[in-house]
């Protein structure tokens, strides 16, 4: 929260109603849900920049790293920006890019994390029709505390 991370505004229905406005500013547009593996986000924090956010989303997982019970939680982080669809709505939407958020979360939290980027060696990025849009070539950041470390 130091770094300009906020809770994003809650669903109510004033968000909803500025969906409906090509005027509402991204920062302002309501933070739809995301699922993984069946699972709402256990922490979901904006920041925002003029005219586009970036979403920091995790989740729990059953994984449990050994020594220490720790919990293991996935996550990823997005930049949006505001779109207008069909000229009656405004959503915000992920641009798709997925390598250079990581880099940016990297910078942003070196001061209190330990952190290591990896990139999965069998990932082929091959789009099929339906992901043209996403952007990804299998790098991951590995993120932990280094308090009690």
């Amino acid at each position: 929260m130091s770094k300009g991370w906020r809770r994003p505004l809650s669903l109510s229905l004033k968000s909803l109603l500025g969906m409906f406005s090509p005027d509402t500013p991204v920062g302002e547009l309501p933070v739809l849900p995301r699922f993984h593996d069946g699972r709402t986000e256990r922490l979901c924090v904006v920041r925002t920049n003029q005219d586009r956010r970036r979403v920091l989303r995790l989740w729990s997982t059953e994984v449990k790293i050994e020594g220490n019970d720790t919990s293991l939680f996935v996550g990823t982080i997005e930049e949006q920006q505001s779109r207008g669809l069909a000229g009656l709505i405004t959503m915000a939407r992920d641009n798709g890019d997925y390598e250079r958020p990581p880099a940016m979360m990297e910078h942003l939290l070196a001061d209190r994390f330990a952190m290591k980027a990896v990139r999965r060696a069998d990932y082929e990025n091959q789009p099929d029709n339906e992901h043209q849009w996403l952007y990804w070539r299998g790098g991951t950041l590995l993120v932990w505390s280094k308090i009690g470390r």
